[in-house]
């Protein structure tokens, strides 16, 4: 079986299978400059960086500008706009651009699963999980304040215990309501 991407180093096969790419491509990314150790094995976090920033259209140098517009004699009308770029999709896009594209999302996604297999990435439900219990422990703990606090006040008060538990708690009660509606939108 192959290495798992927590070993700190991998051979080019198994590397090449944890980033669904094929064995091949490694060698091609080695070729252009992929992190290697001198025994001839990749370490995964460097590489993985390599290949983001590589092949990340936004990070590769050399990307091709727009040529500079000409300019125009004073006299010259003032051209119509021109129309804006369209976007990249599929049908405009060369093959060796959905290749990189492709190869990104894949190195992306070995990085998701690094960060998860080292337990620095956690499940949406279980953040959301562990912020209820939290946000209930926090109600429960204002509610058993309120009871233990009411009949202290009305000793000091020289008042009915009832009288200010009942007035403590309805306080707290709405206190507690505004504190949990919303105040940003969830998207």
């Amino acid at each position: 079986m192959g290495a798992s991407m927590t070993d700190t180093t991998m051979t080019k096969s198994d590397f090449a299978r944890s980033v669904n790419l094929s064995a091949a491509r490694i060698s091609q990314l080695i070729a252009l400059g992929l992190p290697v150790r001198p025994d001839g094995k990749i370490d995964p976090e460097p590489a993985l960086a390599w290949m983001e920033d590589t092949l990340d259209r936004s990070h590769r140098r050399g990307t091709r500008q727009a040529p500079p517009t000409p300019r125009l004699a004073p006299s010259a009308p003032t051209p119509a706009p021109a129309e804006p770029p369209r976007p990249a999709t599929p049908m405009n896009m060369s093959h060796a651009e959905i290749r990189r594209m492709l190869d990104l999302v894949r190195v992306q996604r070995a990085k998701l699963d690094l960060e998860k297999e080292k337990g620095e990435l956690v499940s949406r439900n279980v953040i959301r999980g562990e912020l209820f219990a939290w946000a209930r422990q926090e109600r429960d703990a204002w509610l058993a304040w309120s009871r233990r606090v009411a009949p202290l006040l009305a000793a000091e008060v020289q008042g009915d215990a009832g009288a200010v538990f009942a007035l403590l708690d309805r306080h707290v009660r709405e206190q507690l309501s505004d504190l949990a509606q919303p105040r940003i939108e969830s998207a």
